[in-house]
């Protein structure tokens, strides 16, 4: 009797490989297929929501029977985006809308307690909301101060405020809070830096498509995900890369950063 050869051992392990990465993604899809049903009467109050990855939140929330309020600073677009919620609603769910500017920190907790009391409670918070800005040299001027100054407010206090005006209410429900990030703050990043002449940042990093990325998000809040990197090729490597090399990343962003000339 003789021995499979290296190239035969080679092969059998490969099919074995492939059958069980087909067997994981069946178990995944499937189970995640099920816990979508869990979304249905589910109350999310979505930041944002006006256009990109949060409008597809939205979208993707009516689709599977989730109560919605949409939160963001242009009414009519945040009309538009629930009516369209209300057309792939299952039942044809009337959603709800907020309009507010995420800067006025003092108007934060009268979002929270509106949603709430227009859902009759809260199931999920999902802060996506941003002020974008390119990725530059700071020169410290009264401009770069004042900017800052809005930066902090926008994407990082009013995100504070808003979970603690929520937890009482997420606590009562069992609820969560999502947050949404940019490995590169913004998509508008890219853009920036692009738009000042470095055409070449085009090739490291694409902005991925908001209705992928909000399905992705979807999927892992049902699964119970703690954490999602979207897309995982582009996103984890330099993450990982960062957090044992950071000055060869924080390198390699700044040539990304720098204006040709």
């Amino acid at each position: 009797m003789t021995r499979p050869g290296k190239s035969t051992t080679d092969m059998i392990g490969q099919v074995v490989a492939v059958i069980l990465g087909l067997l994981a993604a069946l178990w995944y899809f499937g189970d995640s297929e099920i816990n979508l049903a869990s979304l249905k009467g589910k109350r999310v109050l979505i930041t944002g929501a006006s256009s990109g990855i949060g409008e597809q939140l939205a979208y993707q929330f009516a689709r599977h029977g989730s109560h919605v309020t949409l939160t963001a600073r242009r009414q009519k677009v945040l009309e538009v985006v629930s009516k369209n919620c209300s057309l792939l609603s299952p039942d044809n769910r009337t959603h709800h809308v907020i309009a507010q500017d995420m800067e006025k920190l003092n108007m934060t907790k009268n979002v929270v307690d509106q949603a709430a009391a227009m859902m009759g409670g809260l199931d999920l918070l999902i802060l996506n909301h941003i002020l974008p800005h390119p990725i530059e040299p700071f020169k410290a001027e009264e401009y770069d101060l004042e900017l800052l100054q809005r930066l902090v407010d926008i994407n990082y206090r009013s995100y504070v405020h808003l979970t603690k005006h929520a937890l009482p209410k997420l606590s009562d429900s069992g609820g969560r809070i999502v947050v949404i990030n940019s490995s590169m703050g913004t998509e508008s990043a890219v853009k920036g830096i692009a738009a000042s002449g470095q055409q070449r940042v085009q090739r490291w990093f694409k902005p991925a498509s908001p209705a992928g990325t909000a399905e992705a998000i979807v999927q892992a809040v049902v699964n119970g995900k703690d954490e999602l990197y979207f897309p995982w090729l582009e996103v984890r490597p330099l993450i990982l890369l960062h957090s044992v090399w950071p000055e060869v990343v924080d390198m390699f962003i700044r040539f990304l950063a720098v204006r040709e000339s």
